[in-house]
């Protein structure tokens, strides 16, 4: 996908607005993921049903990649920023009024085309202007910043906007937050144009291919762990559909004659590792998404209001190790700083291995900084890595669409493994710790003993007693099996990070960037 003439260098202020439309596009959607609970309440739907909020909005961000390329092509990178803040807050209107569900469900689809591509425009700018080299890492650095600082401010601004007026304040927020930055866009890039017979050249089949078979294969991902993989047949059809759709799309894409995206570029290996590594970043950042809040809601109750105190630390020392990661980067070898943000990741999860049922927020506080810094320090090499030696009006589209597409499609993979070592590791452990609770075993007779004691105190029926006592060594057992899952799950990851951390050194050498 050719962008013709290389484009003028974006003003400050352009990349400014991108940078605050990065972060909105890391802020919402993880706010989204920590408020289900309330949206689903608010909508009467199970939770099953409310977990499509999050998928359907992850394939809109499938479907709108590569419209953001095209639509920067044939109308110009400010039309094509003016264009998707109009349709982020027509569709975040849409999910504020929903009436039901299905309402709410194809709203955040249209809101995932329009707000998906905020991230990616700051990008997008960097990679199709010609810019010094320190700056354009610089400019990389503030894209990999700014869009994983939301995810630290998500579960705080959620449960500010919901205290303000229910679940719906939380999509009136995104509505204000759009239209402050589409009215910022008219002022910016005004004199950009682009070439509107590029609609007529693009590559629509390949696209409608690639976009369905990466959204059917999103779709087996984030939903199988809920619906038990393979043993719903839909799931199923999803992966194998997805999978042919993906053979056929990369057919059509190798044989346009203007392709959608230059496929040759995955074949050179700073590009293919920084794709890989953004697996490893995403599973690093489960710890703030994922493990977390949820150990914290189930174990001591937190909800969300408590939550966003908790992970602002993470997006604290993600902004204040972001010079020094770029410094770094531009400095010395960037597989410095791949390793060190690994070994930021490895050294959280090493400290999760520790977890136990009594731990609280306070215990949480040094994992969530370094799980912040390892953000900045990989963030900006992988950005590094992936745009080296990119022809940047020509080969920059696809470096964005492909590392985009890495992004959305590695968290939904990371949520999906995270949940599933956890669930199947709790499983593990309560079958064990419930075989070791022998009722004719002394100590465990003498424990329910003294528990139905206490529970006496509230009632006068003694077989009421003994069932709240048996009940209380269930859940003290559940709880047991929950934290020793979480240690299973952070002992696998951290090895994995650590392997990562020196397999790096295997990525070839890349020189230091010029003053100048």
């Amino acid at each position: 996908m050719s962008s013709g003439s290389a484009p003028s260098r974006p003003p400050f202020a352009a990349l400014a607005l991108s940078a605050f439309g990065a972060m909105l596009g890391g802020l919402f959607p993880i706010s989204v993921i920590f408020s289900l609970g309330d949206i689903g309440g608010g909508l009467s739907a199970s939770a099953d049903d409310i977990a499509w909020m999050v998928t359907l909005y992850n394939v809109g961000q499938i479907l709108g990649q590569p419209l953001l390329m095209i639509a920067a092509g044939a109308f110009g990178r400010g039309a094509a920023m003016r264009l998707a803040g109009a349709g982020f807050v027509v569709s975040s209107l849409a999910v504020a009024v929903a009436p039901s569900l299905g309402w709410a469900l194809a709203g955040r689809l249209v809101q995932g085309v329009f707000g998906g591509v905020m991230p990616t425009f700051m990008m997008l700018l960097v990679m199709t202007s010609p810019l010094p080299a320190r700056a354009r890492i610089g400019g990389l650095a503030v894209f990999s910043i700014a869009a994983t600082i939301g995810l630290g401010l998500a579960a705080g601004v959620a449960a500010w906007l919901i205290g303000l007026g229910g679940w719906r304040a939380l999509f009136w927020g995104q509505v204000l937050a759009g239209l402050l930055y589409t009215s910022l866009a008219f002022l910016v890039l005004t004199q950009d144009r682009g070439d509107p017979r590029r609609l007529a050249a693009a590559d629509w089949s390949g696209y409608a291919l690639l976009s369905l078979a990466l959204s059917l294969l999103l779709i087996g991902v984030s939903e199988g762990e809920r619906r038990f993989w393979f043993e719903a047949w839909w799931i199923t059809a999803s992966f194998a559909c997805g999978g042919l759709a993906l053979t056929l799309a990369c057919r059509q894409i190798l044989r346009a004659s203007a392709p959608l995206l230059r496929l040759n570029l995955l074949a050179r290996p700073t590009l293919g590792w920084a794709l890989v590594l953004q697996l490893f970043f995403r599973f690093g950042l489960m710890f703030g998404i994922v493990v977390a809040p949820q150990y914290l809601a189930r174990l001591q109750g937190f909800r969300i209001e408590q939550l966003g105190p908790l992970l602002l630390p993470m997006a604290l020392a993600s902004l204040a190790a972001g010079p020094a990661a770029w410094w770094t980067v531009c400095r010395f070898d960037p597989r410095l700083s791949l390793s060190l943000g690994l070994l930021s990741f490895a050294a959280a999860a090493l400290y999760g291995v520790t977890l136990s049922p009594d731990w609280a927020a306070p215990e949480f506080l040094a994992p969530l900084v370094l799980i912040g810094v390892g953000q900045a320090f990989l963030g900006v090499a992988m950005l590094r890595f992936a745009t080296w030696q990119v022809i940047p009006p020509i080969e920059g589209p696809t470096v964005g669409v492909v590392f985009n597409y890495a992004r959305v499609i590695g968290l939904a993979l990371g949520v999906a493994v995270a949940s599933h070592t956890l669930v199947e590791r709790e499983k593990f452990h309560s079958a064990r710790l419930v075989e070791g609770l022998d009722l004719a075993d002394g100590g465990v007779a003498q424990r329910l003993a003294a528990q139905a004691g206490a529970f006496a105190i509230w009632t006068s029926d003694p077989s009421a007693a003994q069932r709240a006592s048996l009940a209380s060594l269930a859940r003290a057992a559940s709880t047991q099996a929950f934290a020793q899952g979480f240690a299973d799950a952070f002992a696998v990851i951290a090895a994995g990070l650590l392997l990562a951390a020196i397999l790096v050194w295997a990525l070839p050498r890349l020189p230091a960037v010029p003053r100048a």
